[in-house]
């Protein structure tokens, strides 16, 4: 029977061991840890929402404008793609980059401003192709020449940018035909290289009004960079509004 007594008590005396060892939930480490990471995941999304909100209300210093100090007759031409008043008092040029998403949406915002201010300002599109990192750009540049020779520019520069992921030469001679242009023109322009050297001189005076990034505006020779919103934009033109 005393065999059986020391089984029995040394099972009871495992068994309160056992019993004496704290969960790891329980521990002192385990809490402090679980605050520290708690802590750093709203610090994470804290960071987060504060960036977002930030880029969300960005707003352009009208007085940080650059201005450039190159040739004004440089920048504003008159055989570029062009929409609004020739005789109002404020003229802003683009140079732009059909492959860039940036470009798209300030693309966009240009539409609508052109749409609710027609004869407030004077509009010029030139070409920007960031090469290194648009590939595809410099070839969309030359086939929306060829579609400006054809009267058909806005229409296919509205396409592109609504695809810019399929900028392929078959790509750009599809779009050609789904805006009406003459195919067989169009195709002969493109591949010809027509436009080659008036996207490289729209690059040239880009360069020479020290351009870049893409979007970049001139707003009657000074320089702005980057997307614009549509109020930015009024505000503009209440500043250079004769």
């Amino acid at each position: 029977m005393s065999i059986s007594t020391n089984n029995i008590n040394n099972s009871f005396a495992e068994t309160d061991i056992n019993t004496n060892v704290k969960p790891f939930y329980k521990k002192w480490w385990f809490w402090i840890l679980s605050i520290c990471i708690i802590f750093f995941i709203i610090w994470i999304c804290a960071s987060i929402l504060f960036a977002y909100i930030t880029f969300k209300n960005q707003k352009l210093n009208p007085t940080d404008i650059n201005k450039v100090t190159s040739d004004y007759e440089l920048i504003y031409t008159s055989d570029d793609p062009n929409l609004g008043n020739p005789q109002a008092g404020i003229q802003i040029v683009e140079f732009s980059d059909f492959q860039c998403p940036y470009c798209a949406q300030a693309h966009t915002i240009m539409r609508e401003l052109l749409n609710k201010y027609p004869n407030n300002f004077y509009y010029i599109y030139r070409d920007f192709p960031l090469e290194d990192i648009h590939p595809q750009a410099r070839l969309a540049a030359e086939a929306a020449a060829c579609a400006h020779e054809q009267h058909k520019f806005w229409l296919y520069h509205d396409l592109l940018f609504k695809n810019q992921s399929k900028l392929e030469l078959g790509n750009l001679l599809n779009y050609a035909t789904q805006v009406g242009i003459n195919s067989e023109n169009f195709t002969e322009c493109l591949k010809s290289g027509k436009y080659q050297s008036e996207v490289k001189k729209d690059q040239a005076d880009g360069l020479a009004a020290k351009v870049t990034a893409t979007p970049t505006f001139f707003v009657n020779g000074e320089k702005i960079e980057g997307v614009i919103s549509l109020g930015d934009w009024e505000k503009i033109l209440n500043i250079y509004q004769p």
